[in-house]
């Protein structure tokens, strides 16, 4: 075998494998074989034909097996053996004849050649965010919820008792519309997280109610299409219920987490994770800037292959997550087409600077990584040191945690206060529209009824722990 490789463009090769006749002929033989242990000619049984009619009567057949033959065993060689980076099978172009041998042309698709043009000084934003007491009260509110104690009402929702409902589209004449039924929705009377006019319609429901509501678009909708639009809808109440919320006191954090000894370990528990998931989010957005920055700096023009294999990949995660294999895949292509590119795109750029910075991952890293992975055992360390494909993902994810942190070093980074931003915003929507006073003071109050609890509870004095009420709810872990 001879190989000969010949560049079409930075990601298209042209191979030529040549077969000489010695080679050709010792494909024949085994072509042969095969072929005549299928063939069935009259007179003889299956398989025992005579090679000499087997050759006249199959001639078609074993020209095209023993094509195969030489390209399952040869190409697959010349690519090892030339050390190129395939994306893609190599699509056969031409088989030539010369003389006894014969050359197989492929096309073949690989890495793109990559050329790093500016990585260093990249403009990016960077974000901070403090975590604040309201962030706090808010995360302490939706404990009390969860460990709220549920009563049902019997006598008729009111503003702030819990419905739970089924909705239904109809027509004017009351027939239900085709995929526009949706089921098992909750609606708290007063959240504001429906309409109000539907709220307004839950007053006085019970279980078993149905309730006839009509939504009504203004002239004046920013969609032409909505303007002056009516649609209605039947309502099916299934339950009405209250929930007497916790008291905020230490029995209360112990009921959170039995590892919290009073309000002051669960608030402390609180911040700290807070303040941890913040910083990882928006040290995620940075990255994600310096990736885009790294793609748009580095113009590369990559084989539709490489990104085809990985919206396949994707697509069969989401198959896998969503337990679903009639997912659209043509859709979802579609909607992650051009995300899948830059993907690609920073993967290629990733490796070359990675080489280029002489980046390198110890065992000790992988080891450290390993074991900073939650849930971690040392029975799914060895099954995990196995599996090279898993190894090699481990590796990855550390070499591009060394790029990414050196590009944040030599970047041009500007600060974002997002606090900063956001009193900027209130205050000029306060200045556009200004609510009631009676109104305002109201919702003040509402909104500083818990920071003042927790106030309470952290200024008071230590207290020896209680026993949790007998019956109450199973602890839940704080995550």
């Amino acid at each position: 075998m001879q190989t000969q490789v010949k560049e079409i463009n930075g990601y298209t090769r042209q191979l030529e494998i040549t077969v000489t006749g010695e080679e050709r002929k010792k494909f024949e033989r085994e072509a042969i074989k095969k072929v005549k242990r299928k063939a069935q000619l009259p007179g003889f049984r299956k398989g025992k034909a005579p090679e000499v009619l087997v050759r006249t009567q199959y001639a078609y057949e074993i020209a095209n097996e023993t094509m195969d033959l030489a390209m399952n065993a040869l190409y697959p060689q010349a690519i090892k053996d030339l050390d190129l980076q395939v994306v893609a099978p190599g699509q056969l172009q031409d088989v030539k004849t010369e003389n006894e041998n014969w050359v197989m042309v492929f096309e073949v698709k690989v890495e793109p050649e990559v050329e790093i043009k500016k990585i260093k000084g990249l403009e990016v934003t960077q974000k901070v965010k403090k975590v604040t007491q309201e962030n706090i009260d808010a995360i302490v509110e939706d404990f009390r919820e969860k460990h709220a104690t549920v009563m049902d009402v019997e006598d008729g929702a009111k503003v702030g008792d819990h419905v739970e409902f089924d909705m239904q589209e109809i027509d004017e004449q009351k027939l239900p519309l085709a995929g526009k039924k949706y089921s098992s929705l909750e609606m708290k009377i007063g959240d504001g997280k429906f309409e109000k006019a539907m709220e307004d319609r839950m007053i006085g429901a019970k279980a078993g109610s149905r309730i006839d509501f009509v939504k009504e678009y203004p002239q004046d909708h920013d969609v032409e299409a909505f303007r002056g639009r009516k649609e209605y809808f039947d309502l099916s109440v299934s339950k009405v219920y209250n929930k007497e919320l916790p008291e905020i006191n230490d029995e209360f954090a112990t009921m959170v987490n039995d590892s919290y000894e009073n309000m002051d370990d669960m608030l402390k528990d609180i911040r700290e994770k807070s303040e941890k998931h913040v910083d990882d989010q928006l040290k995620q957005e940075l990255y994600s800037e310096l990736m885009n920055a790294v793609v748009e700096n580095n113009p590369l023009e990559v084989p539709g292959e490489m990104v085809e294999n990985y919206l396949d990949n994707m697509i069969e995660d989401m198959k896998r997550q969503y337990q679903n294999p009639e997912l659209d895949d043509a859709k979802w292509r579609d909607v992650y087409r051009e995300s899948a590119e830059k993907n690609v795109k920073w993967r290629l750029l990733r490796k070359k600077i990675s080489e280029e910075l002489e980046i390198n991952v110890t065992d000790e890293e992988v080891e450290e990584k390993m074991n900073a992975m939650p849930g971690m055992t040392d029975d799914m360390k060895k099954q995990i040191k196995a599996m090279p494909f898993y190894m090699d993902n481990i590796r990855e994810d550390i070499t591009e945690e060394k790029v990414l942190q050196w590009l944040k070093d030599n970047a041009k980074i500007k600060i974002e206060d997002l606090d900063a931003a956001e009193k900027k915003e209130k205050s000029k929507s306060t200045q556009k529209t200004s609510a009631p006073k009676s109104k305002a003071k109201k919702e003040t109050t509402k909104k500083a009824s818990v920071k003042k609890t927790v106030k309470k509870v952290e200024e008071k004095k230590p207290v020896k722990k209680k026993s949790p009420a007998k019956g109450a709810k199973s602890k839940e872990q704080h995550k």
